[in-house]
Order: C-alpha cells, then structure tokens, then sequence
C-alpha cells in the first residue's frame, strides 16, 4: 500500500508540476539540491547552477550550459535556443575535438509579472525571450567594451504614462543603462544620475546587481553596487538613481539582490543581510541591515560548493519565497585557488595604465586607496586592446606586441610597495587586435563565414 502511494504521489507531482512552495533548492558547483524536511537529495547533475527562478510550476535554472526549464524535477530541457555559442577544443585519447557550448551567461531575470519575459546577458550583448526561453533575441550592449553584469526586465511608463516592455543592463565600467525593445528605433540610455563613483573614477561604481520588484500595481527597481558598497531605488521620474542605504566598509559587496513584500536580501562577504521595505529615499537617517542566519543549518547540509537557492515561502519567515545567487561569497575560501592564502584580506581597485603613468596621477591613487583603507591596486600590463602597458625589454614581446603609453615598471613597484600596495598585474591574453595582425593573421582565429581573420587568439 506504501509503495502504491509513492507511485502515485510521484506521478501526481509529474503530471501536475511540482509549484515553488513545495521545496527547498540549492544550486552548487555540482548540481541540485532538494531538502525536504530532514532529507536532502540531488535531483539533477549540472555544473555551476548560479541561479534559480520559479513561476507557479515552472523552473528555470542558470548553469554552465546555459538556461534549463523544469517543471517535474525528472526531465530538464535546455532553452538555449538564439544565444551564442562557442567552439571548445579538447584532446580525447591524443585526438583533436572540438564541441559546442553556450556562451557564459551572466545573469538572469524573469518579468515580474509576466514569466514568460526573460533576460540574460553574455558579456557582449542582452538577450531577450517572449515565450519562456525557448527562443532568445539579442539586444546588443549599450557599452563598446565587453563586461556586461547583470540585467532586468519591466514595464515602466514611457512620457505619456503608457507602460511600455524595459530592459536595464549593468556595466563594471559604464554603469547602467536601458533600452525598449518595441520602440520604432531601440537604443541603449545610459542613468547613471545618482550612482555613486571612486573620487578619481568618472563613471560609476561597479553596478553588481539591479533587480525589478513589484509595488502595488507597478514596480520598483533596485540597484547594489560592488566596491563601495550601496544600495539605491530608481526614481524613474527624476531619471535618477537614489542612495536608500550604504555600507561601512570598502569593499564589500552587495550581490545577489533578492526581494519579498517587506525586505531585500542581498549576499555580502560570509553572511546574507537583509533591508527593511519600504525605504523612503532621501530620509534623514538610514535604516539599518542586520544578517539573516535563518539558513544556515540547511546551507551546512549541502555539499560542495553553494551558489544559489530557492527558498519557499513557508521556509523564509514572512519575507516571501526567494531566489538567492552569489551564495560563494558566505564562504569564499571554498571558492578560492591555491593562491587565495596570499591574496587574502587585499581589498583594492582597478586602474587603466594611463591613469598612474605619472607621480601625480598615481600619488592621487595611493591617497585615494590609503584614505579608505584599502591595500591593493590592479593595473594593465597588456590591455583589452593588445597594448603592451610597461617598459618591456624582452625582444619577443617587442618584435610581436605593440606598446602603448605605459609606466616605468621597476620604479613603479617599488613605490607601491613603499606604500604597502599589493599588485595585481592584469594581462588580457585572448583578446589582442594587436597580435592578430601578426604574421599575416597567423595567430588570429579564422572565421570560415566572413573568410578573414577575427581579432581574437587561438586558442
């Protein structure tokens, strides 16, 4: 009789689709997770499952290999259909392979009130899809340089008040900006009014996460920044972003925005905090975040690595069901290399090279990381570009590279260690217009379709 039941509970869950409060999820490096109660099984093998989006019985998951839609927790079926690939070349028994995958996708967001409006976003361009990810269409990108972060997807009203379909993208660089998809003409705008930027830095803090929330019969959109930190509401009206709180630190980042009736969660360096809704911006006192420890006990049941989780209503203590992302950063050695011990407690910034090729220019720098009790500094050596950023003397790099305007590498460091500056040296290694030029294009990708050589390295 027990065993007729389970059949059939588990072919009611099948037939029907299995709805957003049933379970708790988690998403690790692995796979997913589901607890129920005091049990705790995988029900899927797939690597990096960043983030978990439910809609009533429907289940979206990103992961490695792009987007995946459930709604039984037995079959996943790969929506992936419009976003671009790329060629993986691998050895497999001394023979030469090639495979196709997604691109590495960023971020993902289903409309508030429409699920089957969703975005994601590679590093090079916004995607959209109309019918529940099964085809996706791409928006470009408002900025020229690769580095896309995070997106969102609303309604909100154009200048006669008429609800109109908008996307928001987050740039490291450039900030935020926006575009309409069903405008006669779309273009990317940038709003960037109100978001806060390093004093030596014209355009904004990195933007981590920016995340649409309904309110009411409309919605408010919410944006955290990385290094700051800060949180901010969108006065769309005013066109202009609005601090609604900021952290005490330098540093530590606010990620993985999520929201319920009553509060934000965000991910922070080892705990998940939570702010109080609504926020009146502009009040003379900011309201204060405190950690939310509520999970723990289940986050230490879950192997491996956690990057994400859904939690269901009846396991979030009133603050409404929740999809949690960036969860590495409550226990970021799991995530760390061998070098993590050497680089651990650095905190600092990054610079282009042209910004600290003088003493002025880079004495400013140092006053701005000694002044917020920083420690370290990333610099270009070799730049997205394929610019040699340092006096190089090795007649290699000379005869195939192209300098830029760089700095005196020797007298460079040893100021920066005078001033107890931890470097970083960042080298871009597959991205190189410069070397592709090289050799009649020897060292270039070819592309068989334009039959002309990329900008780009083989690998």
């Amino acid at each position: 009789m027990k065993l007729r039941f389970t059949v059939l509970l588990l072919y009611i869950c099948t037939m029907t689709g299995i709805l957003a409060e049933d379970f708790f999820l988690a998403g690790t490096d692995a796979g997913l997770y589901r607890i129920n109660g005091a049990r705790t099984d995988m029900v899927w093998k797939m690597p990096q499952i960043k983030k978990i989006q439910a809609a009533g019985d429907q289940w979206f998951f990103l992961t490695e290999k792009g987007i995946f839609h459930t709604k039984d927790f037995i079959t996943f079926e790969e929506r992936n259909t419009g976003l671009p690939v790329k060629l993986i070349k691998y050895m497999e028994n001394g023979e030469k392979k090639f495979s196709s995958e997604v691109q590495e996708l960023k971020d993902l967001k289903l409309h508030p009130a429409n699920p089957d409006i969703m975005v994601t976003t590679t590093r090079e361009a916004v995607y959209l899809s109309r019918d529940g990810g099964k085809t996706w269409k791409s928006q470009g990108m408002s900025a020229t340089t690769a580095g896309a972060k995070s997106v969102c997807v609303l309604d909100l009203p154009d200048s006669e008040g008429t609800p109109q379909l908008t996307i928001f993208l987050s740039h490291p660089i450039y900030g935020i900006s926006w575009r309409r998809p069903d405008a006669e003409k779309p273009v990317w705008t940038d709003l960037n009014e109100g978001l806060e930027s390093a004093p030596t830095i014209n355009w904004p803090d990195e933007v981590a996460d920016i995340i649409a929330v309904p309110e009411g019969k409309t919605f408010a959109v919410y944006a955290s920044q990385t290094f700051m930190p800060r949180i901010y509401r969108l006065d769309w009206n005013g066109n202009k972003f609005i601090k609604i709180w900021s952290g005490e630190n330098p540093a530590d980042t606010i990620d993985g925005l999520a929201a319920g009736p009553k509060s934000l969660v965000f991910s922070t360096l080892n705990n998940l905090y939570e702010l109080p809704l609504p926020v009146t911006p502009g009040q003379e006192k900011e309201p204060p975040v405190h950690p939310v420890p509520d999970w723990n006990t289940i986050f230490r049941r879950i192997p491996g690595n956690l990057l994400s989780a859904w939690v269901p209503a009846k396991y979030s203590y009133g603050r409404g069901p929740l999809s949690l992302s960036e969860l590495w950063l409550l226990d970021p050695p799991k995530s760390s290399s061998a070098y993590s011990k050497t680089a651990d407690l650095k905190k600092g910034i990054y610079l282009p090279v042209w910004q600290v090729t003088t003493d002025e220019g880079f004495d400013k720098h140092i006053k701005t990381i000694k002044d917020n009790n920083l420690n370290m500094l990333v610099v270009d050596m070799k730049d997205d570009y394929g610019f040699i950023r340092y006096n190089t003397k090795d007649p290699l790099v000379l005869q195939k590279g192209k300098t830029g305007r760089g700095i005196d590498l020797e007298a460079f460091v040893k100021k920066a260690k005078e001033n107890g500056i931890y470097l970083v040296a960042r080298i871009v290694v597959f991205k190189d217009r410069e070397l592709s030029k090289y050799g009649g294009g020897k060292y270039a990708v070819w592309d068989p379709k334009e039959k002309k050589h990329g900008r780009d390295m083989k690998i």
